[in-house]
């Protein structure tokens, strides 16, 4: 029981750290995404959801999530240095390729269809008024 529990602190550490790390570069970041620079929510989608006029299902492909520079399974911490902070949609996205782009790489390509008004869904990027000139984290 005693090694049962000190797992259990161990994981709510680790996701404690997560969170701060993600809370960190959700703020240094301006509330944008890393890779598409779209503005993110974090806390509040009643909020976002009223300030952009989107729906809820637009509003929880912005949910800021946690990103890992260097992934966990190449030795990556959770770590503020590691962490950025991305929208849901390019998370998942980036993580469904069957060999994922570096994250560089992966910004690079993102912006580039942001240009050209093709990559978040349903004129997403049109409503946000995403554009290269617009709240751009180098």
């Amino acid at each position: 029981k005693e090694i049962r529990d000190f797992n259990y602190s161990l994981e709510s550490i680790m996701s404690c750290s997560l969170t701060n790390a993600r809370h960190k570069a959700y703020i240094n970041q301006s509330c944008h995404c890393f890779y598409c620079s779209a503005p993110i929510w974090e806390r509040n989608p009643v909020e976002f959801i009223a300030k952009f006029q989107i729906s809820k299902s637009q509003a929880e492909l912005l949910r800021c999530t946690a990103e890992h520079l260097l992934p966990r399974s190449k030795g990556g911490l959770n770590t503020a240095s590691n962490i950025v902070a991305a929208c849901r949609f390019c998370n998942q996205t980036r993580h469904k390729a069957r060999s994922p782009l570096e994250p560089v790489a992966y910004r690079s390509k993102v912006r580039s269809r942001v240009l050209k008004g093709g990559w978040l869904p349903s004129g997403l990027s049109r409503r946000l008024m995403v554009s290269a000139s617009n709240n751009i984290v180098n």
